[in-house]
C-alpha cells in the first residue's frame, strides 16, 4: 500500500478478461474504472476445501473465501485459484521507508480515523505532531512487518521494484508480461491525491523510530537513506 498499487491495478485491468479475478475498491475507484469502461471487482470470491466441524454437519466441505484488495498470499493460496497461480509472475512495489510511513500517515487520518481533509488542515503544527508520534507507536512497527511479510513470502517469489523507478519499472512489468494493446496510460490514472497542506518534518526521534522498524528495507534496499 502507499506505493501506486491502486493506480497500477486500474491500468493492468485494461488488458484483463471476463476470467481474471479483479478485487474490489474503493467505490469511487470503481466509479472511475467504470467511466474508463474497465472490468470492475470480479471473481474475487471464491471455493476452497475445507473440513472442519459445520463442514461436515452440512454435509458441504467448500467454503466461500472474500478476496480483497491487500488480502495476504496466504489466503489466496488457499482458493482453487492457488495451484493455478503458483508459477505466475508476482512482483510489488517498496519505497524509500521515510516517505513510505507518512504517506500512509496521511491515508490512515483519512480513511481510518474519519478525519476530513480540511480539519487535517486546520490543526497546529504541535498537535500535528503529537498524532504523528502516537501513529509511529502504534502503527509503524505492524506497517513495516506487514510489508516485509509481503515480499518475504514462503509461497511465492516476488519480483520487488522501487517505487521511485516507477516508469522504469513498469516498462519492464509490461515488457515481461507481454502487454500489448494499451488503451489507457497511467499517467491519466494517478488521480487519488488527498488535498493536504501540511507536512511532517521529521525529527531525530521520529527518524531514529521509523528506521528501527523499516530496517529490513533500509539494509536491503535503501542503504544511502540510513
Amino acid at each position: 500500500m502507499k506505493v501506486a498499487s491502486t493506480s497500477l491495478e486500474i491500468y493492468l485491468s485494461q488488458f484483463c478478461a471476463e476470467k481474471d479475478t479483479l478485487t474490489p475498491l474503493f467505490e469511487e475507484e470503481e466509479k472511475f474504472k467504470k467511466k474508463l469502461n474497465l472490468l470492475t471487482a470480479q471473481n474475487y470470491k471464491l471455493k476452497k476445501k475445507s473440513f472442519g466441524i459445520k463442514n461436515f454437519l452440512n454435509l458441504n466441505f467448500n467454503n466461500e473465501v472474500t478476496l480483497e484488495s491487500h488480502s495476504s498470499l496466504k489466503k489466496v493460496f488457499k482458493t482453487k485459484i492457488g495451484k493455478l497461480i503458483k508459477n505466475y509472475f508476482f512482483f510489488a512495489f517498496i519505497r524509500n521507508p521515510f516517505d513510505w510511513i507518512v504517506s500512509f500517515f496521511w491515508w490512515y487520518l483519512f480513511y481510518f480515523k474519519k478525519m476530513k481533509i480540511n480539519d487535517i488542515n486546520k490543526l497546529k503544527q504541535k498537535k500535528l505532531d503529537n498524532i504523528f508520534n502516537k501513529f509511529l507507536e502504534e502503527e509503524c512497527d505492524k506497517f513495516f512487518i506487514l510489508n516485509k511479510n509481503i515480499i518475504t513470502n514462503k509461497h511465492v517469489n516476488i519480483k520487488v521494484f522501487k517505487y521511485e523507478e516507477f516508469n522504469k519499472n513498469l516498462k519492464y512489468i509490461k515488457k515481461k508480461l507481454k502487454l500489448s494493446n494499451e488503451r489507457i496510460l497511467i499517467k491519466k490514472i494517478k488521480f487519488k491525491k488527498l488535498k493536504i497542506k501540511k507536512n511532517i518534518l521529521l525529527n531525530k526521534s521520529q527518524k531514529d523510530k521509523i528506521f528501527k522498524s523499516g530496517y529490513y528495507f533500509f539494509e536491503k534496499y535503501y542503504k544511502n537513506y540510513k
